[in-house]
């Protein structure tokens, strides 16, 4: 049997409910998906999230599967729209850092107008840090005095990639509301 004509009945077993089928068929799509999500420029260390994003999508639409179509041009259309929502994600969270990178420059510029750069509010950055959850701060500690970035964060706290930059995110958002107003917006634990 050719591979395509096994994908092909893999897919509509595994559209009938069969999860055996199921797990087979991704087991040998996962080397599929990823060269494919490499050809598509995503980056080596968002390969795997975005594969098994792009599985779970593939998974969720096996009922509209047409069997007399071949599968894998099907599979690589799906993964497309799963690479493009990654690469919008991507430019959201940019646009978000950008921002953040705005506001920061701004207040240098107002503290430095004021003739007072050596008040930098970094006790109030201290005291914003300090009342914090423990977890965010651990997170933070991870990130900025470890180094470490967010898939070697997401490694080590089992966690996703996505998971930990948006959490860094709201934490990042949280100080910068903090030392403008002097309240910690509450967060999420993360």
């Amino acid at each position: 049997m050719k591979d395509t004509e096994k994908l092909r009945n893999l897919a509509v077993q595994a559209a009938s409910g069969d999860l055996d089928a199921a797990e087979e068929l991704f087991r040998t799509l996962h080397g599929y998906l990823a060269s494919f999500l490499f050809l598509q420029g995503i980056p080596r260390s968002d390969i795997e999230d975005v594969a098994q994003q792009a599985a779970i999508e593939v998974y969720r639409y096996l009922p509209r599967y047409d069997s007399k179509r071949p599968f894998l041009p099907w599979m690589r259309t799906i993964a497309a729209r799963t690479a493009g929502k990654h690469w919008r994600s991507h430019a959201r969270r940019h646009a978000r850092i950008d921002r953040f990178r705005e506001h920061v420059r701004t207040k240098l510029g107002q503290w430095s107008r004021a003739g007072h750069l050596h008040d930098l509010p970094v006790e109030e950055l201290e005291q914003c840090l300090g009342r914090l959850p423990q977890k965010q701060r651990e997170l933070l500690q991870l990130r900025y005095r470890q180094e470490l970035n967010a898939e070697q964060i997401a490694e080590r706290l089992s966690r996703t990639s996505v998971a930990v930059r948006k959490a860094l995110s709201r934490i990042r958002e949280a100080l910068r509301v903090c030392i403008d107003t002097g309240t910690v917006a509450v967060t999420q634990e993360s």
